[in-house]
């Protein structure tokens, strides 16, 4: 398993950055589990589509997953297993490495042969878990797009200011005419520092345009 450590920021998490699939039988019952990033419950509902389109034929699909935003949400469903024995087996799997906006779904092929509430509770989580240890894992934080016009005599103190707050990365998208135009992604964490060099640098009366825009969550570099 592949993991970056999460930086002192209090916007970011743990989460997927690459799907992973685990496959493991237990007495010809077949358990196949994919994980996957979700950052909202329409793209797990998608998910869940995908997935029981792939494995039409399966007798369950159990899964869980963990939402961070706009508030944390934490669901399971045992999708038709004896209550308790797949749905939250699989979200501890999730828990026990700390991920958020991620999902788990395990497909189970039955095999013919009971495994008893202990079998089924270690294959789910079992299962789950050795798609986390797959899987790529990176820290994740909020972002903002800020978008950006300045005149050119204020180009070097906007970088001035960038270079400043340590926010990662380069102006990007660029544009040379009668402003400089561009934009680039900031996180959150490091936005009101921006705001505030921004105000304490820039001139009142300069002609310069600042928009900061909402933007997916990315990985930390």
């Amino acid at each position: 398993m592949e993991q970056r450590p999460v930086e002192r920021d209090e916007t970011a998490y743990l989460s997927v950055s690459h799907g992973a699939v685990a496959e493991i039988t237990i007495k010809r019952s077949k358990f196949i589990c994919n994980l996957r990033r979700v950052g909202e419950r329409a793209q797990f509902d998608s998910f869940i589509r995908e997935i029981t389109d792939l494995h039409p034929k399966a007798n369950h699909h159990c899964w869980a997953y963990i939402i961070r935003n706009p508030s944390k949400q934490e669901h399971f469903s045992d999708a038709g297993e004896p209550s308790g024995t797949a749905g939250r087996p699989i979200l501890g799997a999730l828990k026990q490495h700390s991920l958020e906006n991620s999902a788990a779904i395990v497909s189970r092929y039955y095999g013919g042969i009971k495994l008893g509430v202990k079998g089924l509770i270690d294959a789910y989580r079992n299962c789950a878990q050795l798609a986390v240890s797959s899987a790529s894992l990176r820290a994740f934080s909020r972002h903002s797009l800020v978008k950006f016009s300045v005149p050119y005599d204020l180009y070097n103190s906007l970088l001035s200011i960038i270079s400043k707050c340590n926010i990662p990365g380069k102006p990007a998208n660029m544009e040379f005419a009668e402003l400089i135009s561009g934009e680039m992604p900031v996180p959150d964490s490091l936005l009101g520092t921006f705001r505030d060099k921004i105000n304490e640098i820039m001139p009142s009366k300069s002609q310069y345009n600042i928009i900061i825009s909402k933007t997916d969550d990315m990985e930390l570099i």
